[in-house]
């Protein structure tokens, strides 16, 4: 089944998953809605990124089920899911053209130069640098500069559902702190999934997933902070 229209929900129901050494969902019941930003944390190899996997279809033996608008995502057609669907993951994939060509490659409603522009000014890149040559994926960019580059890409594209996936790692604090704040400001209209470390940028009524040993919850991060030690251990 192809995903018709624009994607308004996701669902989780019972989900689980333990098949790979470490990994910790257990019976995750939650519902995601376009307009929301939702934090995943817990500790490192855990399940945060498996959770995504599972979610973008990559992953099918998890337990329980996956809903987008109402569909089971075991029998949709995942190449029309995953169009909806950006992911900025940390480990960042560029082609060897323009800083500009890999930013609209793809795209059908084209931006304008102004508007990649400012975000350029926004995110600190040098504007000079648009029309500069990436070669071997960015081997003559920094980390931070690779970054925000996959940021704006995934920002123009406007897709219903925008994942980021420790895609601020390389970033210092207050760049970070700029990215949740354009996107709670300007992309109040998407679903945005955020796997993060960075628990001091998570504001006290931001829903969070929280993954860990004994459980998988969804829930405030300020009922998070005061009701569950496990939490507390982690940090």
């Amino acid at each position: 089944m192809k995903i018709n229209g624009p994607i308004n929900e996701i669902k989780f129901r019972q989900f689980s998953f333990d098949q790979f050494k470490n990994v910790r969902i257990n019976n995750l019941n939650t519902n995601i809605k376009r307009g929301q930003m939702i934090y995943v944390i817990g500790s490192s190899g855990i399940g945060k990124t498996t959770l995504i996997n599972c979610m973008l279809g990559f992953i099918k033996n998890y337990k329980g089920k996956i809903y987008y608008n109402h569909h089971d995502l075991k029998t949709l057609n995942l190449n029309s899911l995953r169009k909806n669907i950006s992911l900025v993951s940390q480990d960042t994939t560029l082609f060897n053209d323009t800083i500009y060509n890999n930013l609209i490659y793809g795209l059908k409603n084209i931006p304008t130069h102004e508007k990649i522009l400012k975000l350029f000014n926004y995110f600190k890149i040098n504007q000079n640098l648009i029309n500069q040559k990436i070669v071997n994926n960015g081997a003559n960019l920094s980390g931070g500069q690779k970054q925000r580059i996959s940021l704006i890409r995934a920002i123009v594209r406007r897709s219903d559902i925008l994942i980021l996936d420790e895609a601020t790692a390389a970033l210092d604090v207050d760049l970070k702190k700029k990215v949740y704040q354009y996107l709670n400001q300007f992309h109040s209209n998407q679903i945005i999934i955020c796997i993060t470390h960075d628990t001091n940028l998570i504001n006290p009524n931001d829903k969070v997933i929280f993954i860990s040993n004994d459980k998988t919850i969804c829930t405030s991060f300020d009922k998070l902070k005061q009701n569950y030690p496990s939490f507390q251990k982690l940090n």
